[in-house]
């Protein structure tokens, strides 16, 4: 058994614990009101608004975060950008199990390389080092890639080393302002001037992410995801400029240059 898992791609799934939390509980509360079919009117009607309640609070949001994770992964959004450079040298920052770094490699022009760098936190499940390494060697582009441990925050390589570099679903963990600053230097510093920088980020008030999140919606706008014109403000402010704009249903794509 051991064996036959290590021969299979594991790319977890972002915040699985939590989504498996409210999974549980919000089943629960449609055990409650099946149950409340079978019980005496009085107990019946407690019961049965106990577990609606419990359902739209905790599956609602279940089933739109295993969505959001389908639709985080399954994105190749516009990899031509690619073709733009001659054997690019590619950085996915905060790569973790490396679904979207393994998809950028294999569209990788002939003679390009992409290096994977994440602190490797509990964020996603199975996330680890081996994870991803194993991962690129079943997809057959363990030749083309190299992950390693970095943060996005001190990025381990020296200036002017990449001529693509991608931040996706990443930054919004930042909370602290003065690390989100750095970071976005970090970014900017092992850049080249002519390369390019793609941040994608998920824009808090959107009906997709409200239809998705339910009640979580407000605690996620507040505390995790932000709004557009929050990450317009940071990446100019960052001395970097928007060419492009991807909406991908909520999924904001910022294609940047350093200015």
């Amino acid at each position: 058994m051991k064996n036959k898992k290590n021969q299979q791609v594991q790319y977890g799934w972002y915040a699985g614990n939590f989504l498996i939390g409210c999974g549980i509980i919000g089943m629960t509360g449609l055990s409650l009101i099946f149950i409340s079919v079978f019980i005496p009117l009085a107990f019946a009607n407690i019961l049965f608004i106990a577990g609606l309640i419990t359902s739209i609070l905790f599956l609602w949001p279940a089933l739109g975060m295993i969505i959001m994770n389908l639709r985080i992964f399954s994105a190749k959004a516009h990899y031509d950008y690619l073709k733009r450079f001659k054997a690019p040298k590619v950085l996915d920052c905060g790569c973790g199990t490396g679904r979207h770094a393994i998809t950028l490699a294999k569209s990788l022009p002939e003679g390009g390389h992409l290096t994977g760098i994440d602190i490797y936190n509990t964020v996603i499940t199975g996330n680890s080092l081996e994870t991803v390494k194993r991962n690129a060697r079943l997809e057959n582009v363990d030749t083309i890639t190299d992950f390693r441990h970095g943060s996005v925050t001190d990025i381990p390589f020296k200036d002017n080393t990449f001529d693509i570099i991608s931040v996706q679903s990443v930054l919004h963990e930042i909370h602290n302002q003065r690390d989100l600053q750095q970071a976005l230097h970090e970014i900017k510093r092992v850049l080249k001037k002519d390369g390019l920088l793609l941040i994608g980020e998920w824009h808090s008030l959107t009906p997709f992410l409200i239809l998705s999140m339910g009640f979580l919606t407000l605690m996620m706008a507040t505390i995790v995801f932000k709004t557009k014109y929050f990450w317009r403000k940071k990446i100019r402010q960052a001395g970097l400029t928007i060419v492009k704009e991807i909406n991908n249903k909520g999924f904001i794509i910022f294609n940047c240059k350093i200015a």
